[in-house]
């Protein structure tokens, strides 16, 4: 079942996003990877555990850990992840009518963007945005598997 999740997963993903960290949805260890993993975790523990159904990628990550179907180390690193990358697309979907340009973003912007993260400016908001997308991607293989 984890290598079809995994190519499953990678097809979904458009290779146009891994190389932008700030596509939040397609980039590795961005939207798609937690999404994909809570669909996951749901098929595989729905039948014994069906109080892990939600509609809402947030909510299955939190009942998964609650019911001990998703690890701690996992758990501290997607439920805050899946929260950061819906504040952001948020922000970014109402001031923006396309992609981000961080080069191009005027500073009112980068500045919400920042304090929307909780972090002092957007150069560690970028530098933790790196970070958070590591994190998520070993998770998700810790958790699927390596592609292929």
């Amino acid at each position: 079942m984890r290598a079809t999740s995994s190519r499953c997963a990678r097809r979904s993903r458009p290779s146009k996003g891994d190389s932008d960290r700030w596509n939040l949805k397609y980039v590795a260890g961005g939207l798609i990877d937690i999404e994909f993993i809570a669909q996951y975790l749901q098929l595989i523990h729905a039948a014994q555990s069906p109080e892990i159904l939600d509609t809402s990628t947030a909510h299955v990550l939190d009942k998964a850990w609650r019911l001990g179907l998703l690890a701690t180390e996992d758990a501290e690193v997607l439920r805050p992840a899946v929260r950061l990358y819906h504040d952001l697309t948020q922000i970014l979907r109402l001031c923006l009518p396309g992609p981000f340009d961080p080069k191009a973003a005027a500073p009112g912007l980068v500045g919400l963007l920042a304090r929307a993260a909780d972090v002092p400016d957007f150069a560690t908001l970028d530098a933790f945005l790196v970070e958070t997308e590591a994190k998520v991607r070993a998770s998700f293989i810790r958790i699927l598997g390596a592609s292929p």
